[in-house]
């Protein structure tokens, strides 16, 4: 039977305050449209205002990861995957991935190398425990550290 594990996003200041300042921005942006008539204008950009910060928010508490038996699976948002253990190489702890996939809420996180050339970034709210979970169960699992 597969144990599967539910991990936590970590969540650091710097995109907590990027995330916030985003968030409150874009309803002071909405504020004007409250006391303008309501026409087909105001209710657009209303929606395309209350509809960003609603997937904002949604990616900011949506973001987790889950780690099974045989697979690896992240959540962020409405965007979802999964890694196959067996192809993962290795992992580099504490740098930033600036492009590519990146279901994280923080700097510094983990990044997966796995397949040949594909990356993934993410934050595991216990860095050194996931490491562990993963390495239980990928013996072979290169780990570099800084």
């Amino acid at each position: 039977m597969s144990n599967t594990l539910r991990i936590s996003s970590r969540k650091d200041t710097v995109f907590t305050v990027v995330m916030g300042a985003t968030v409150l921005f874009c309803f002071a942006l909405a504020i004007p449209l409250l006391f303008q008539p309501l026409t087909k204008e105001t209710a657009i950009g209303g929606a395309v205002i209350f509809g960003s910060n609603g997937l904002l928010l949604w990616l900011w508490l949506g973001t987790s990861y889950t780690l099974s038996d045989t697979h690896l699976g992240w959540k962020s948002g409405p965007l979802s995957g999964s890694i196959p253990l067996k192809d993962i190489k290795k992992i580099t702890v504490g740098k930033t991935l600036w492009v590519g996939m990146r279901p994280a809420t923080a700097l510094g996180g983990l990044i997966i190398h796995y397949q040949a050339y594909e990356e993934i970034y993410i934050s595991p709210k216990d860095q050194e425990a996931f490491i562990s979970l993963l390495q239980q169960r990928l013996p072979d699992l290169t780990v570099i550290r800084p």
